[in-house]
């Protein structure tokens, strides 16, 4: 099975869920799109395989999104932009099969989705 994780080494939530993914799948490959980037069809495919429109994986904690984006209403070209260029505002970590893709927190759902796929 092929599995991907997007993730950002700085951030904990990250750390944490990439050792539960590589425990389980040990050649899991690993993006660290904060240094290598994340093209757009990635994160068209990602939501779409998510079921959800690309807001959705924006963190709205971020200072970036307060006070340069609360309230707005972006086209998902318009969000895949500013994802590529703030990347910090992609949430993390995003795990991806074949035909499925979850965001990996909490590490408990992210082991129970684990747990599932075998």
């Amino acid at each position: 099975m092929k599995i991907t994780i997007y993730h950002n080494p700085r951030c904990q939530k990250s750390r944490q869920g990439l050792a539960v993914v590589q425990q389980k799948f040990p050649d899991a490959k690993v993006v660290s799109y904060m240094k290598e980037g994340i093209v757009a069809e990635d994160l068209r495919r990602i939501a779409k395989k998510m079921d959800v429109d690309m807001e959705f994986l924006v963190r709205k904690k971020e200072d970036f999104y307060k006070k340069n984006l609360a309230g707005k209403e972006l086209t998902e070209n318009e969000w895949i932009q500013i994802i590529r260029q703030q990347p910090q505002l992609l949430h993390r970590p995003i795990v991806e099969i074949e035909n499925e893709a979850v965001i990996g927190r909490p590490v408990e759902a992210l082991k129970q989705w684990m747990d599932r796929l075998g």
